[in-house]
């Protein structure tokens, strides 16, 4: 049996089902993801919906983790080798910014941590962090409906990220 000592629990969409600027876009969750720490052999599983396992990072890859985690963190990367002297026009996400909010901008949703009691709960402390926040940018809140939710994304280059 796998028990968590340490998990996480998104519903990840990417953008919703309207039209913006004559682009449509299609609508897709991931239901419950998890990743679950095995306390008998210690190795961290992947799994999403109901119980699909995707695989496992074996214990061995891990010194400090034997027990839990005490720290996660949910983030995106774009490479920018900046050759030309500007910015890549890779968007993240949906390419547009998180304050442009629900319609637009992804988002994770109900994101959830298991406690040291096996319970679900919502994260504390929730900081972020941007390198580019003309490029790129990141928001986080809490509402009844969503839980503790995530904003991110952006254009890339534009006008105020050259």
């Amino acid at each position: 049996m796998v028990v968590g000592a340490a998990t996480f629990t998104t519903e990840d969409r990417v953008e919703t089902q309207t039209a913006h600027k004559n682009q449509h876009f299609k609508e897709f969750t991931l239901n419950y993801n998890n990743i679950l720490l095995d306390p008998e052999q210690g190795n961290w599983w992947m799994q999403f919906g109901s119980g699909k396992v995707l695989g496992y990072w074996p214990a061995s890859l891990f010194s400090y983790l034997t027990d839990s985690a005490s720290m996660i963190q949910w983030g995106g990367e774009v490479v920018n080798s900046a050759s030309d002297g500007q910015h890549t026009t890779t968007q993240m996400g949906s390419g547009h910014f998180p304050e442009e909010g629900f319609g637009k901008a992804s988002y994770f949703r109900n994101v959830q941590v298991v406690d040291g009691s096996n319970s679900l709960r919502a994260p504390k402390d929730v900081e972020t962090f941007t390198e580019q926040p003309n490029c790129y940018d990141v928001q986080t809140g809490k509402n009844g409906g969503w839980g503790s939710y995530i904003y991110y994304g952006g254009p890339g280059r534009n006008p105020n990220c050259p």
